[in-house]
């Protein structure tokens, strides 16, 4: 049975949310990840590096603004499920932060 886990920062233009399986992790973010909102996630990253038996596909259609900070945040994620084994992708990314992600060593 999947777990299901939604967590929202304490700004209003920010949220992510969390539905794992065995298997499979997808990581809905929406809204604007930056700087202030991107620190409020680190617990969710830090719960999501040791699923070293899990893909985690990060779902980035709702998101509407990243910069540097949630890029860097979404990176160390990636490095951290690579080295326990697993794969993470960025998908539905469009816009600036296509364009963000694009410039960056993330896979999508």
């Amino acid at each position: 049975m999947a777990r299901n886990r939604l967590v929202r920062g304490s700004r209003d233009d920010f949220h992510l949310e969390m539905h794992d399986s065995a298997d499979l992790c997808v990581l809905r973010l929406e809204g604007s990840f930056r700087q202030t909102t991107a620190q409020e996630s680190v617990g969710v990253v830090e719960a999501l590096s040791g699923r070293h038996d899990c893909s985690l596909l990060v779902d980035a259609s709702l998101l509407g603004d990243i910069d540097d900070t949630g890029v860097e945040v979404l990176l160390r994620l990636q490095d951290s499920i690579e080295v326990a084994g697993g794969k993470m992708v960025v998908y539905a990314a469009s816009g600036s932060v296509a364009s963000a992600l694009d410039r960056s060593p993330l896979r999508q």
